[in-house]
């Protein structure tokens, strides 16, 4: 936010280089038009390159750049009480890159993802208040399929695992915002892990979860054990709203387009159930 790099004292400038005024200069530059590419954005050939030289310098950081958004995201969230923290991966495709810097996508494109942790305003208007953590994903070669085809056992000994992902960021939002504020995480189906599920209830965290597969369950202790579906259909309605749903089209990867399959763009009614 452009008006928050205006707010911040003199000290949160200092971002370990001598560029801040050219810092600046692109942020500014990129709110005017956030889709644009670094020629368009800068406009001439000087202030291209030295946008190339700024994004370049090794002492440019990516969480020295973020840190004061964070800290006023932090400060928003607090005046408003009560937050739902959103949790996701977005990716960044490069087309045309080729560079040793770039990663690799799940299609075999160049590029890399971004997980971050937006803090949401829980009323019914949804205020976007900013980024609350942020980390970036770099996969240095194309996955083979033997790879992805790790048992449950020999994947959870890997070291490193993306996945952990989810807990570091909800434990830092956490932590960052203790006390200030009450915090709801939510996260999609990649976040369906039994173990992060034990952690955050360990931790006494609050969260939704969307499911990925359905789990064994029961409602108490006195009722065989069943499915998360089954228990599910016997809860009482106690809500129910429309939402459009935008068209879905097939240019996706052949496990992806398994999951999520084309459709056409139609009125949705939700029912919701709770128990």
């Amino acid at each position: 936010h452009v008006r928050d790099l205006a707010a911040l004292p003199k000290a949160h400038l200092h971002l370990h280089f001598t560029g801040s005024m050219r810092h600046r200069t692109l942020v500014e530059l990129a709110a005017m038009d956030p889709a644009a590419s670094i020629p368009r954005m800068t406009g001439t050939e000087s202030e291209r390159e030295a946008a190339y030289r700024f994004l370049a310098n090794e002492r440019v950081a990516f969480d020295a750049v973020l840190q004061p958004h964070v800290e006023r995201t932090s400060d928003r969230a607090e005046a408003a009480k009560a937050i739902l923290a959103v949790h996701d991966t977005t990716k960044f495709k490069l087309e045309g890159s080729r560079g040793t810097e770039l990663g690799y996508l799940n299609t075999g494109a160049r590029g890399f993802f971004l997980h971050a942790s937006v803090a949401v305003e829980n009323t019914e208007q949804r205020g976007c208040l900013g980024v609350l953590h942020a980390t970036t994903l770099f996969r240095e070669s194309l996955r083979k399929t033997k790879e992805t085809s790790l048992s449950g056992a020999a994947c959870a000994a890997l070291e490193d695992r993306e996945s952990e992902r989810w807990w570091t960021h909800i434990d830092a939002v956490e932590k960052r915002l203790a006390g200030r504020c009450e915090v709801i995480h939510v996260a999609d189906c990649e976040a369906d892990s039994y173990t992060l599920l034990a952690k955050m209830i360990q931790a006494k965290y609050r969260f939704v979860t969307r499911m990925a597969r359905d789990r064994r369950a029961r409602p108490d202790s006195e009722v065989a054990w069943s499915l998360v579906s089954r228990v599910a259909s016997a809860a009482e309605h106690v809500a129910e709203r429309e939402v459009p749903l935008s068209a879905r089209t097939n240019s996706r990867p052949p496990r992806t387009q398994q999951r999520f399959p084309s459709r056409d763009a139609r009125l949705a009614k939700l029912r919701f159930a709770a128990m």
